[in-house]
């Protein structure tokens, strides 16, 4: 009954904040044009209806939502799933009405087709199946009608366009064995668009300007870094690009004033179920996939009430404001960053994004004429595992990798991403090194990518376990025992003392510099030399041993070795006088009890 008013609006959005995991959080300014109105059961007040859009066919369960730009002259009274406007074929001029003449008068409109057995086909790609149309030989093709042969005496073709796995594919039909035509949304399956029915009501001038958002999928980026390295000066220049891939049809290519990609994956609890004001699911197939999907439990509804309460031309993640926005003037490109919560935001401007076409642009500036260092990586991790202590002593090898080492003078952080390495020639040429990979490294950091593995640089990682445990009392608790008793409960933990050694073998005629990290699982009490640089990870279940990165940087002489030495312990729980502890405890309760 409500024909969308998304076709005669810009449903270019205003913003985007992109995750690395496929989701986008997409911000569209709307305008509410009323299409029809209703009286209240009072007749006092008269509610406006109109339908907006698009919404893409998912979105995130809980993320959907309709912010007035000012909310004190309006009133949103409800969303709804507007009901879907079929599509009508246009009727062929003249007395033929042959399904020849109707794709004839329909080129380069999208349509489904229902072929009887036995067509004529170059191709047999398409969205094919059994139909609902005559027999179980028939077969359903969608695509779109790119030429149809002139009417005239011998067979009557067509070619359909169809898409599979997003790749295109021609498919000629016999015109002759169409048992079926209907038209269809222009679209891809699976990321088709609706609207939505608005119910609301407006006290100022005007028609309201409002923002829909809403979290799917379909919208996701890719970063990626080079490295020119210049070897005469020991200088490297930096870039960052990121491919952005779009797989949502109604993105036309016109300019998003702003997109954040996002160095991070949030949790997304329902990040597999669609709303039903995307998706039209029924209740007892919504209620079977909430279920399925998270054994049952209750879901949260929180999610689109607080994204609702937010300022006005606020988004969920700090969309830009939507209404009275200036007229983007500026060149499109980078446009800064941010840190939002645990989050890092790179910001880019009047970016144009178009569906199925990746773009490629750069994140963060260029840098030139960064210092490097040539240094030998070791990761004493690929050796031992650090989850879990070791009762028996330890010696493994360790592969050492040349890396190069420089700062992050970029003024933002560097997400993990693969980096090409080229090199500069004397004839100003770039020659391909090796591709690595960035690990993240915050702002004023020193990065660290590993080239290549060394012959020339060897190592040893040597733990030995000392025999001797020591038990001591970590905590007492004390437990009422009876109206005026109480008792204590002591824990007890045994300490294993650990000492490690990590040699480094020289055979090269130059000092060499050797970076040496670790995730130690314990509690590191001395180290010889001392140590670079430590970030504390997490501590087991049992919270007794936390597991800590560290870093060392050692210089090793030509054709000559070094050492690093640490002692560490690792705490376990005394089972036997824990247990003991507690059987005393029941005891004492049962003899009260008694």
């Amino acid at each position: 009954q409500f024909l969308p008013t998304m076709n005669n609006q810009n449903n270019t959005p205003s913003s985007v904040v992109c995750f690395k995991n496929g989701f986008s959080f997409v911000t569209v300014p709307v305008v509410l044009k009323a299409e029809d109105t209703e009286k209240s059961e009072d007749s006092k007040v008269e509610i406006k209806l109109c339908s907006i859009g698009p919404l893409p066919s998912f979105a995130v369960h809980g993320t959907v939502g309709l912010q007035a730009d000012k909310p004190e002259c309006v009133k949103i009274f409800s969303l709804s799933k507007a009901s879907k406007v079929d599509e009508q074929l246009t009727v062929p001029n003249g007395p033929d009405f042959s399904y020849h003449a109707f794709l004839e008068a329909n080129l380069d409109s999208p349509v489904r087709i229902n072929v009887k057995d036995g067509n004529s086909g170059s191709s047999q790609f398409g969205n094919s199946g059994s139909s609902q149309f005559g027999n179980s030989a028939n077969f359903n093709y969608e695509g779109t009608v790119k030429w149809v042969q002139p009417s005239g005496e011998g067979p009557k073709m067509a070619i359909l366009e169809t898409t599979e796995n997003m790749m295109k594919f021609d498919k000629l039909i016999d015109t002759s064995k169409i048992v079926h035509l209907e038209r269809i949304m222009r679209g891809v399956p699976g990321y088709e668009s609706s609207s939505l029915l608005v119910r609301y009501l407006n006290r100022g001038d005007g028609e309201p300007a409002c923002t829909l958002s809403y979290l799917t999928k379909g919208l996701t980026w890719a970063p990626s870094y080079s490295i020119l390295m210049n070897t005469e000066n020991k200088t490297i220049k930096l870039e960052g690009k990121a491919c952005l891939l779009c797989d949502l049809p109604f993105l036309n290519g016109g300019a998003i004033s702003e997109i954040s990609l996002v160095a991070g994956e949030p949790k997304m609890e329902f990040q597999h179920l669609s709303d039903p004001l995307a998706s039209g699911v029924s209740a007892s197939d919504f209620v079977s996939q909430l279920g399925g999907g998270h054994g049952g439990q209750i879901y949260h509804t929180r999610a689109a009430p607080r994204m609702m309460s937010q300022a006005p031309g606020q988004g969920l993640f700090g969309g830009g404001q939507i209404a009275d926005a200036p007229e983007m003037v500026e060149a499109e490109g980078i446009k800064g960053g941010e840190s939002v919560q645990d989050f890092f935001h790179y910001n880019l401007k009047n970016v144009p994004l178009k569906f199925n076409q990746p773009l490629s642009i750069p994140f963060i500036e260029e840098c030139d004429n960064i210092e490097f260092e040539d240094i030998y990586y070791l990761n004493l991790d690929n050796v031992s595992n650090s989850s879990r202590p070791h009762n028996d002593d330890e010696q493994s090898s360790v592969e050492v990798k040349h890396a190069i080492t420089f700062k992050n003078i970029s003024g933002q952080p560097l997400t993990t991403a693969p980096v090409s390495i080229l090199a500069k020639t004397k004839e100003n040429n770039s020659k391909f090194m090796v591709q690595g990979m960035m690990k993240f490294t915050n702002a004023a950091k020193n990065a660290t990518i590993e080239i290549t593995r060394t012959m020339d640089v060897q190592s040893k990682f040597v733990v030995e376990t000392m025999k001797e445990r020591k038990t001591e009392v970590i905590n007492e608790v004390t437990e009422v025992t009876g109206l005026f008793g109480a008792a204590s409960k002591k824990q007890y933990v045994d300490t294993i003392q650990k000492h490690a050694k990590v040699v480094i073998m020289n055979s090269k005629d130059v000092e060499i510099k050797c970076k040496i990290e670790h995730q130690l699982y314990g509690h590191l009490q001395e180290s010889t030399p001392e140590t670079k640089d430590k970030t504390e990870r997490q501590s087991n279940h049992q919270g007794l041993n936390p597991t800590t990165k560290y870093v060392w940087e050692v210089q090793v002489p030509a054709a000559g070795k070094a050492e690093v030495n640490f002692k560490f312990c690792v705490k376990e729980w005394n089972r036997a006088m824990n247990n003991s502890n507690s059987n005393s405890s029941n005891r004492t309760k049962q003899s009260e009890a008694v």
